[in-house]
């Protein structure tokens, strides 16, 4: 597979394309589902017995393990396993990592320390599993009612050991001085993309027509949960739940592996 993928990123650049849209064209397959309808899309992920596939265009199509063909529960089951084996390696640092996220942020975080927005150390942690993305402003109403509620969320899972995902603040404010006097106010224990950085497209694309707007990506930027599902706007508590039904599900598992120490 690695072969052929290369060959065909080869072959895009040749022709002027984009290579990584090519490669993931490659990893594309038909999945059957229920009712004799398919969709075609490249597993992203398995969590709490559901099947995540990216369909492209930032759609991620969720469906329960039962609702696949047996071809569909072999391929799911492949990568679970694979998955597995992965986890028991040990955890790379942010400096480390493939993921061009993760690069990103690891040059472009800021954080509200000592009474004053400082450059994040990012890249000397673990590397995250999952980003939260926070898209939010202090002019905000509906925003100022919910940054409580999502650091009460933040603390009370870092007390429990969950510290394998990052939430970052996005800011949608009018100046750089209001989104200080945003995360100091709220006190945020998270860190933000810089001012100057929040419209760069590896982290605005994510982004809702709305805020508060709270979206849930893998390390790699595969987006999982989002406060709009189509166009209907749910919110920023529904996929701050399922992140937290992932995490548990995450470390149920890291248990049943004997790697629940390691990890918390």
């Amino acid at each position: 597979m690695k072969t052929r993928s290369k060959l065909l990123t080869a072959i895009c650049v040749l022709a002027g394309l984009s290579s990584s849209c090519f490669e993931a064209l490659a990893e594309r397959v038909v999945w059957n589902i229920a009712e004799g309808k398919t969709i075609k899309g490249e597993l992203i992920g398995y969590y709490a017995s559901t099947v995540f596939i990216d369909t492209g265009n930032r759609g991620t199509f969720y469906i329960h393990y039962s609702g696949l063909d047996n071809d569909g529960q072999k391929r799911v089951d492949e990568w679970f396993q694979e998955f597995r084996n992965r986890r028991k390696a040990e955890p790379a640092l942010v400096s480390e990592s493939e993921s061009k996220l993760t690069r990103f942020l690891s040059e472009n975080l800021v954080e509200w320390k000592e009474g004053e927005v400082q450059s994040c150390e990012f890249a000397s942690k673990e590397e995250p599993e999952f980003y939260a993305f926070y898209y939010s402003a202090h002019w905000c109403g509906p925003c100022r009612r919910f940054t409580p509620k999502l650091r009460v969320f933040y603390k009370t899972m870092r007390m429990l050991g969950y510290h394998n995902f990052e939430i970052v603040f996005v800011s949608s404010d009018t100046s750089a001085k209001s989104m200080a006097k945003y995360m100091k106010e709220e006190q945020m224990p998270w860190p933000a993309v810089k001012y100057g950085k929040r419209i760069h497209n590896t982290v605005s694309r994510y982004k809702g027509s709305g805020i508060p707007c709270l979206v849930v990506t893998d390390r790699w930027g595969n987006m999982l949960f989002h406060s709009y599902e189509g166009s209907e706007y749910v919110g920023p508590s529904v996929p701050r739940d399922k992140l937290k039904i992932v995490l548990e599900n995450l470390k149920a598992l890291d248990r049943s592996l004997g790697l629940e120490e390691n990890n918390s």
